[in-house]
């Protein structure tokens, strides 16, 4: 049985919720109690970058690479955040997306569909995207989908995309 639709503001409510569980997950993988990881979750200046290295109007499509545990998955889930929290107070913003890469391809749009079908349609609005993980599609599913986000970021109105990585070794590395 599936469970039946949430209206939009319970559904950004979740997405809340949800970003906050990652936040407190990470922080509890590095040996960090509950107790403080949920006051880490909750205070949105820790883990945050500047704005100006969020995806923008300018740059629609960004990519940060880092190695693990260097706060890049924090620091894209306060770009989440900020946008679910710019959604619940602003009719029409932007859907705000978070996708584990596993789950993008073979097709990033439909998989944003998918994820925003509660929400609004990303097609008239447009949508914040975030796509955590992607060093676990190798090269070319990496490639593929930089392909698709630089799509959608010229096709969809007011969409940005935050792609998250750890530093993939190169095919000369890897011989």
């Amino acid at each position: 049985l599936r469970a039946p639709p949430l209206a939009p503001q319970a559904r950004l409510e979740e997405l809340e919720r949800a970003s906050l569980g990652r936040c407190i997950k990470r922080w509890q993988a590095a040996g960090v109690s509950r107790e403080e990881a949920l006051r880490l979750a909750k205070d949105r200046d820790v883990g945050g970058v500047e704005p100006a290295l969020w995806p923008s109007k300018e740059a629609p499509v960004i990519v940060w690479t880092a190695a693990m545990g260097s706060g890049k998955s924090i620091s894209a889930e306060r770009f989440h955040q900020d946008s679910v929290a710019t959604a619940l107070v602003q009719d029409g913003a932007p859907v705000p997306v978070y996708l584990e890469a596993s789950l993008v391809l073979p097709d990033l749009e439909e998989a944003v569909r998918s994820r925003s079908a509660e929400i609004g349609d990303p097609r008239t609005c447009g949508t914040d995207i975030v796509v955590d993980g992607v060093d676990e599609l190798g090269h070319d599913g990496a490639g593929l989908l930089l392909d698709q986000a630089r799509a959608l970021a010229e096709t969809w109105p007011n969409t940005r995309v935050l792609i998250v990585s750890r530093p993939m070794r190169s095919l000369k590395e890897a011989e």
